[in-house]
């Protein structure tokens, strides 16, 4: 059984009664604010700069990669 992540993306309401835009990232899972300077744009530079953008889906066999991203 393989993980499925949420397509696209969604939003949550804090509190405080803010809605907060969330985007997952399909690489790690990560739910990802999409805000100035925290989207997901960003984080995905982050998987590339720390090498940690490509991993294997051990279930399905299916490469996840920042290829394109």
């Amino acid at each position: 059984m393989g993980v499925v992540f949420p397509e696209g993306a969604f939003s949550i309401r804090t509190a405080e009664g803010e809605t907060v835009l969330i985007r997952i990232c399909e690489l790690c899972g990560a739910a990802v604010v999409d805000a100035a300077d925290t989207d997901l744009a960003l984080h995905k530079r982050w998987h590339r700069l720390t090498g940690s953008a490509n991993w294997v889906d051990p279930a399905t066999g299916r490469v996840h990669g920042a290829a394109g991203s």
